[in-house]
This record gives C-alpha cells, sequence and structure tokens, in this order.
C-alpha cells in the first residue's frame, strides 16, 4: 500500500475514573420519573417514526399523555412507527436516554495525544 493510501490515524490516550463512573452509574441504576418529551426527543422520533414531536405523535393518534397505556395507542405505534408497541419504544429510548445522561454526566476531560 502506498504512502498517499494509508488511512489516517492518531494516537490518542484515554485515561478512566472507573471509581466516578461506577457512582455516575449507581446514580442513573433505579426507576426514574421522566418527562416523555426528555425520553421522546424529537431527535428519536424523526429517527424512528415520521413525527417530529411526542405531542405531534399524540395528537396523531388521537389520545392525551394519560391515555399512553391504552390499546387504542399501543395500535397506533404498531402502525406507525418502527416498533412492536409502546413498550418496545420505552425499552429504545431508555437506553439511548441513559447513554445521553452517562455520556453528558462525564466530566469535561482533555484527550492526550
Amino acid at each position: 500500500m502506498t504512502e498517499s493510501l494509508k488511512p489516517h490515524r492518531t494516537k490518542i490516550h484515554l485515561e478512566i475514573d472507573l471509581k466516578y463512573i461506577e457512582q455516575l452509574f449507581l446514580s442513573l441504576v433505579g426507576d426514574h420519573l421522566v418527562k416523555h418529551d426528555e425520553i421522546f426527543t424529537d431527535d428519536f422520533l424523526l429517527r424512528h417514526t415520521k413525527f417530529r414531536s411526542f405531542q405531534e405523535m399524540l395528537n396523531a393518534a388521537g389520545v392525551t399523555e394519560d391515555e399512553i397505556e391504552t390499546r387504542t395507542f399501543r395500535t397506533f405505534i404498531f402502525r406507525n412507527t418502527k416498533f412492536f408497541d409502546y413498550e418496545d419504544m420505552c425499552k429504545i429510548a431508555s437506553a439511548e436516554y441513559f447513554i445521553k445522561k452517562l455520556a453528558f454526566s462525564m466530566p469535561n476531560r482533555q484527550l492526550t495525544q
């Protein structure tokens, strides 16, 4: 392989404070009350549905936030999203929410080269 065709790579050094990560992880584990628009972000909905916001999806389904556990809404989710049902959608959204919380909670440290 000629020099010009070699992939460009940069050496980095990453230090991880495992005790901090453990404390952060433990603070995120368990039950949390999260607003629907925090877990079903506009970005999440644009990637997994044809809706731009959680409220737009509720309006299209003809339900309120108090009615999301109904059969009507479960059927709507199955027919109008990439998910089998509301619980399936919650699992994926929760995982993404957790990852973002974990990433944004990490101290902002510089990588050294």
